[in-house]
């Protein structure tokens, strides 16, 4: 199915809607942040993710490793580094609120 000439969409204007979403994403993560419960909830994603932890986790002594289990695990940890980086870059200063909130 083709789609007219006169409603094809730009890559300019592929790449603006993208920049919206984004910016729009970030608002709604700020509200988010502004709240202690809602940095509480972060902070335990990224505790779920691994991504605060060891970058291989080895198995017990006498166990095999398994290449499934370390798959799914990087996989985890590749989304809270996402997570991560995005809160070190756009919430710098919440991000320490919520590293000193964790010890609490």
């Amino acid at each position: 199915m083709r789609i007219a000439p006169s409603l094809q969409v730009t890559e300019t204007e592929r790449q603006q809607l993208a920049q919206f979403e984004a910016d729009r994403d970030l608002q709604n993560l700020a509200v988010f942040l502004g709240e202690k419960p809602g940095r509480r909830f972060v902070w335990s994603i990224l505790a779920l993710t691994g991504v605060l932890d060891t970058a291989l986790r080895r198995p017990a002594p006498g166990q095999p490793v398994d290449a499934l289990a370390m798959a799914y695990q990087d996989g985890a940890r590749s989304m809270g580094v996402r997570w991560l980086r995005t809160l070190v870059e756009h919430f710098p200063v919440r991000f320490l609120e919520m590293q000193k909130e964790s010890k609490e």
